[in-house]
């Protein structure tokens, strides 16, 4: 910023600061020079405010100030150029009017300023004329008269002197222009404007409203330019908008062209009705052209869509909507659009979430990434993940992503933490993985062995002569009974493991060049040790509570449950309650409620296996201990299994408030009561309670609590009966069912009240609760029924009634019967008879997967009276499936289902391995004897190490009948599967023996001496022709020293 000041002035330059804490400030002229108080200079600064004033102003003064403020958080500067001018003789008595008032405050004391010469005119122009008359006699102004002339002559000269003040407080350089935009666009407004006086406010305005920043307007201000942005206009926006700088005003209009004058709207259709989408463009533009989209895809011009405009309504028309049709439909111009949702009411169809492809266990090392994915037979559903049960939270770690059909889990620099069971749920629908998580491999082998299975340690290496091998555990040698070293490696097996054999095992290879060492630490997994502190910690009527402590030992692998049974005590067999209850505390449902007393144990299950069981200590009974009424609770207890040393003297009952944390006492009973009735508490509140026995040295620990109970009376009314429905309807009865309530009220049900209700009238008469045939009904009339339970609370709300239902005879029993099941080849002909029997002529509809079968090129659905069919031309895999034929008439509903099986390719033949290197084998087959009923297009080739349940796809797309696998781990057990596909889906594998990766040494060879080799097969014909001899190759030991692979 540049500001001008005449000779022989004052230059005066405030800034605000602003910090916490506050900042100091220094002046600056030009770059180096620091300017200091004294002589012409004078430096204030008070708070947040910093003054700078330059006295008697020279030519000299001109150049670049500047202000920098500074606290312990840093420095920020703002510069500001000063121009000193020569001084105008014509103009000077102005600019030392403006500079007074514009930076002066008017003295008010008559006697300092005795010869100043007061002008009437200037005085008076920025003062309210209520204050005329108190301004005046503050200078000693008499002359009234004088004074109106004065106020006469301010308003004649008030357009010369505005255009003063515009020129010394501020200059507009560029004026606003008016704004024209659509609906939903910004509209900015800029003018520029030079403000000389900082204490010179500008203002925004629209109309006469006042704005401020906010949502709506963005108001800054950069340099000079000042800028007010008008944010997603729309029609109420428009009108004149004006800038205020000091008496300056500029001003400008908005108008906002609005391009669809009647948006869309959401509407609702029936399957295979006509849906119409209408909306109107504006009077500006009526020719204007539209796209449609559904979602993010356009729809087509023609078929069952069709675009129309008519005049300025532009519409579309969707002929015979199918429910996939339903969505979001969105009406575009090129700078415009309006959206409105589609509903489609589908015909007794449900799109159920199903997973088509599952989630698969991964073993990963840690610090990996890993993916589950699966997926789904809808677009873009939305799935619920979880990991043990609890739901995952996902993060810049952990990510969802849905590409269409494919859902996958992504989770990034995995860690033991991350081990666990997967769960991804969809509808109904759910598949479960495994991760497990392995050590990242470091400079010792790190090997785990489950309890009684067998384990070899492998240590390869690279000398000559061969090495012999020492095997310890600790500092203590091992047997050599189970050592086996060859000329590449030397193995240790153990052929059961025990929990003893944890450790780290040491091997030694020595030879005549020197020695070498290997470690590997061995982890042995055991089932987990028994459950400590088991103990029942409360009986309810029909349950009881259980509590315990983890095991001391896990057997070294995580506890992923703990097993729960239960025994009657007069039988022998115990019975499984559940084997994944996943925290220490269980509560046992579905027991007798009294009479009948029960041992439980419990036993904590790893990856292994179960543990030992702990049982409980004495039977209980499935019975609450404390009963509950309307104005108290009366609670029941057993002495103390300890008394400490000293009798019992008596108890403290305690009591906590379930919103409350403070237990407090609230009775005390004597030695010999073991119960007792609280009354000190509020109706309808809920209490915890517990009881602590006392002696004569004091009072022992409290038992443990029991459920929150609620002050209130113990029954109530019943819910509804559910599911009531009709039946074997004639001209004087029907007959109705239902289901007893959800819940009795706490009370048995003693009945039922059936009600009926002619249609028409509001009067319910009461049925004879006896007959559930309800009789007596008026032929051809029609009726309205419903059932309330009743228990000794009273009767319950009604169940949802049904209805109207016709008084009159059936006109014949509905039938429906199909095929048991039926499996054909691929590509032959699927024929589907029902027989169809009922009067009147029932409705016949087809499913499959829950979805309407509906006739195509491949599909014909013939339906006449007593029969229906569907053929199936040029059958697929995927037409395999439960098929469901349903008849609907007045008599009611009948179905039937059929299942259909389409072939799959049987496993190949002649499955074999051979060439097996250290790295590498060569697989062969022969294709499947049965193709499934169509041409074989490709293999599936897996592999596994026989340490691991977890298969690898080498290759999904070979299409020869051989498969060379690379990249083994040398000395490393595989075993390998191999399936054969078609158009319709993958077969049966076909499974070799397990083969370990190392080459084949031909033993009995003459050291130095050279040989031809050749290979000949052989089979139980005998062997065949030999295949191509070798170049002839020395034997000879290799040379080097030790060195372990």
């Amino acid at each position: 910023q540049s500001i001008k000041v005449m000779e022989k002035t004052v230059a005066t330059f405030i800034a605000k600061v602003g910090g916490d804490p506050i900042p100091n400030v220094k002046w600056m002229k030009g770059k180096w020079r620091q300017l200091n108080q004294g002589g012409r200079i004078i430096i204030q600064q008070r708070g947040d405010e910093a003054k700078l004033e330059i006295k008697d102003t020279t030519k000299t003064d001109s150049g670049m100030y500047k202000c920098v403020a500074f606290n312990q958080h840093g420095e920020i500067e703002r510069s500001v150029n000063l121009q000193v001018e020569e001084r105008k003789q014509e103009e000077s008595s102005i600019i030392k009017f403006m500079f007074v008032i514009g930076l002066n405050r008017i003295p008010t004391k008559k006697k300092e300023d005795e010869e100043q010469t007061i002008d009437i005119l200037e005085l008076l122009k920025n003062v309210d004329p209520k204050e005329y008359e108190k301004y005046a006699r503050m200078y000693g102004i008499t002359d009234f008269r004088g004074l109106l002339q004065a106020f006469e002559l301010l308003k004649q000269t008030k357009e010369e002197e505005s255009h003063r003040l515009v020129r010394y407080i501020a200059t507009m350089a560029l004026d606003i222009e008016n704004q024209t935009v659509l609906t939903d666009e910004d509209a900015i407004f800029e003018c520029e404007i030079k403000i000389n006086y900082p204490e010179i406010k500008l203002s925004w305005y629209k109309g006469t409203q006042k704005l401020d920043s906010s949502d709506k307007y963005a108001i800054k201000i950069e340099g000079d330019r000042h800028i007010l942005k008008i944010k997603n206009c729309q029609l109420e926006d428009q009108g004149n908008y004006r800038i205020v700088c000091g008496p300056h005003i500029a001003s400008a209009r908005l108008t906002v062209i609005v391009e669809f004058t009647k948006p869309l709207e959401d509407q609702t259709v029936e399957e295979e009705a006509t849906a119409i989408l209408e909306c109107e463009v504006s009077r500006e533009n009526p020719n204007a052209e539209v796209t449609w989209f559904k979602g993010d895809e356009e729809v087509p011009d023609g078929g069952r869509f069709e675009y129309i405009s008519d005049g300025r309504k532009r519409i579309l028309v969707i002929r015979n909507a199918h429910p996939e049709d339903a969505g979001k439909y969105t009406c575009k111009l090129p700078s415009s659009s309006t959206t409105g949702k589609l509903t489609v009411h589908g015909k007794r169809v449900t799109f159920l979430s199903l997973i088509v492809e599952p989630l698969e266990d991964i073993e990963t090392m840690e610090k990996k990434t890993v993916t589950f994915w699966c997926k789904v037979n809808r677009l873009n559903a939305t799935l619920k993940w979880t990991k043990n049960g609890e739901e995952i939270t996902f993060d810049k770690r952990v990510l969802y992503k849905i590409d269409k059909y494919k859902h996958s889990l992504i989770i990034k620099d995995c860690g033991f933490k991350d081990e666990g069971e997967y769960t991804v749920t969809a509808g109904q629908d759910k598949s479960v993985a495994e991760l497990l998580i392995t050590e990242a491999p470091t400079g010792d082998q790190n090997l785990v062995v489950d309890v009684g299975k067998p384990l070899t340690m492998t240590v390869p290496y690279d000398a000559y002569p061969r090495a012999e091998a020492e095997w310890l555990k600790g500092e203590e040698g091992l047997p050599t009974t189970t050592v086996d070293t060859t000329t590449d490696c030397t193995t240790f097996k153990i052929f059961e493991a025990k929990k003893s054999d944890k450790g780290r095992y040491k091997v030694v290879l020595r030879n005549k060049h020197g020695q070498a060492e290997a470690f590997i630490n061995v982890e042995v997994i055991d089932v987990p040790g028994p459950v400590r502190n088991l103990e029942v910690t409360e009986t309810y009527d029909g349950e009881v509570g259980l509590a315990w402590q983890e095991p001391e030992s896990d057997g070294g692998s995580k506890i992923i449950g703990y097993v729960v049974e239960r025994r009657d005590i007069k039988r022998k067999t115990w019975i499984v309650v559940t084997d994944h209850a996943e925290n220490c505390e269980y509560t046992v449902t579905g027991l007798q409620k009294g009479g009948v007393e029960y041992l439980f144990r419990v036993s904590a299950r790893n990856r292994v296996g179960t543990g030992e069981p702990v049982e409980t200590e004495r039977p209980v009974e499935a019975k609450s201990r404390f009963g509950e009424q309307k104005f108290g609770a009366t609670l029941t207890w057993e002495v103390p299994e300890y008394d400490g040393g000293s009798p019992i003297t008596g108890y403290v009952i305690e009591l906590r408030n379930r919103a409350s944390i403070r237990w407090e006492p609230t009775m005390t009973t004597g030695a010999d009561e073991l119960s007792a009735v609280l009354t000190d508490v509020v109706e309808n509140e809920e209490y915890f309670f517990r009881v602590r026995a006392q002696n004569i040295v004091g009072v022992g620990k409290p038992s443990h609590p029991t459920r929150a109970v609620k002050i209130m009376d113990p029954i109530e009314r019943p819910s509804p009966p559910i599911n009531l429905d009709h039946s074997d309807q004639t001209k004087t009865s029907v007959q109705l069912t239902w289901e007893p309530p959800l819940e009795d009220g706490g009370s048995p049900i003693l009945g039922y009240i059936i009600e009926r209700k002619e249609e028409g009238t509001d009067k319910w008469i009461r049925c004879n609760p006896k007959l559930v045939p309800v009789t007596g009904l008026k032929p051809g009339s029609s009726y309205y029924y419903r059932v309330s339970a009743e228990n000794a609370a009273g009767v319950s709300d009604p169940a949802e009634a049904i209805g109207p239902l016709t008084a009159d005879d059936p006109f014949g029993k509905l039938y429906v019967k199909l095929l048991a099941g039926l499996t054909v080849k691929a590509g032959t002909k699927i024929e589907l008879p029902a027989k169809v029997t009922g009067k009147p002529e029932p409705q016949i509809t087809w499913t499959k997967a829950e979805k309407i079968l509906r006739p195509d090129d491949r599909i014909t659905i013939e339906t006449k009276p007593d029969h229906s069919t569907v053929t199936i031309t040029d059958s697929k895999r995927s037409d395999s499936g439960t098929y469901i034929i349903e008849a609907v008439n007045s008599s009611g509903r009948a179905t039937a289902v059929v299942e259909v099986n389409i072939y799959k390719p049987g496993p190949p033949a002649a499955f074999d391995v051979s060439e097996i290197t250290n790295e590498s084998c060569l697989l062969t087959w022969n294709p499947p004897r049965d193709d499934g009923g169509s041409k074989i297009t490709n293999y599936v080739l897996e592999k596994r190490a026989t340490d691991s349940e977890i298969w690898h796809k080498l290759s999904s797309t070979i299409k020869d009948t051989s498969f060379r696998a690379t990249n083994l781990t040398p000395h490393k057990e595989y075993v390998f599967r191999v399936s054969a596909e078609n158009m319709y889906g993958i077969g049966e594998p076909a499974q070799c023996n397990p083969i370990i990766a190392k080459y084949s040494f031909v033993k009995g060879l003459t050291n130095k001496k050279k040989y031809k080799f050749r290979v000949l097969a052989e089979n139980l014909a005998g062997p065949g022709k030999p295949s191509k001899e070798t170049e002839p190759i020395l034997v000879k030991d290799p040379i080097g020293i030790i060195n372990i692979s």
